[in-house]
């Protein structure tokens, strides 16, 4: 979920040097994450401060470094936004809410923010592309919150029956209506381009296959193995679409 965004959107706009100072600017973030997350969670583990100091001055380095060498001072707005997902985030975590699928669909927005700040850090400029491939990416990963609840509220054995699956997987098709909705309309008026729409259709397919399938609980493992291998026809999808069709 964290590099998806990322990777799609330097897939679309190019890599470069500035790129690659920001991709180690966004995972230094994720790894200076962790330790205030267990702070927050008030768990004790030795090394927590110091490890956070060092994830926090080599990534604050690298990013004082991008916007000042590069002078990408259209950043520090991005910045601000991820602070205050972050601090939103570390709230519901501190009410053990993060759990619940509105916390989680505020952590998958501001994870996909990766993919507005690699187009801005590429192009010097704000543009809309950035704010669709945010939209893009986020809607993409919503979808996963909505689908493994589905899946792994099954029975763990025998078979689910159809009223049983419908009823489990109603958000899910919810979710994948409002979708829909969302990605034919920026593909009608233009916004992006139409191939767009052919990268969601493995995630369509996903869904409505898992609805079919009368058997029990999947394995968490293979949940993870389907939700990965997904992903990456997703932003393979989404790179073609943008640069080769």
């Amino acid at each position: 979920m964290l590099l998806m965004p990322l990777v799609m959107a330097l897939g679309v706009v190019g890599m470069g040097l500035s790129g690659l100072i920001y991709s180690m600017v966004v995972v230094g973030l994720y790894l200076a994450r962790y330790p205030v997350e267990l702070a927050v969670r008030r768990r004790s583990v030795p090394g927590l401060r110091r490890w956070f100091l060092i994830y926090a001055s080599v990534t604050g380095a690298l990013g004082v470094f991008l916007i000042a060498g590069y002078s990408l001072w259209g950043l520090v707005p991005l910045i601000w936004v991820a602070i205050f997902v972050f601090g939103l985030y570390m709230w519901l975590i501190r009410r053990r809410s993060e759990r619940t699928a509105p916390a989680e669909l505020v952590l998958v927005a501001g994870l996909s923010l990766t993919a507005a700040g690699a187009v801005y850090v590429r192009l010097g400029d704000w543009t809309s592309l950035a704010l669709w491939l945010w939209l893009l990416a986020a809607l993409y990963s919503g979808s996963s919150i909505f689908f493994v609840r589905m899946m792994v509220r099954r029975p763990v054995r025998g078979r689910a029956s159809l009223s049983r699956r419908l009823k489990l997987g109603r958000r899910a098709v919810l979710y994948q209506v409002l979708l829909w909705a969302a990605v034919l309309a920026m593909a009608i008026s233009g916004a992006v381009p139409s191939l767009v729409s052919v990268a969601f259709m493995p995630l369509l397919a996903k869904v409505v296959l898992g609805l079919l399938a009368v058997g029990g609980r999947p394995r968490i493992r293979v949940l993870g193995f389907m939700e990965v291998g997904h992903t990456v026809i997703f932003a393979i999808l989404m790179v073609t679409a943008y640069r080769w069709l």
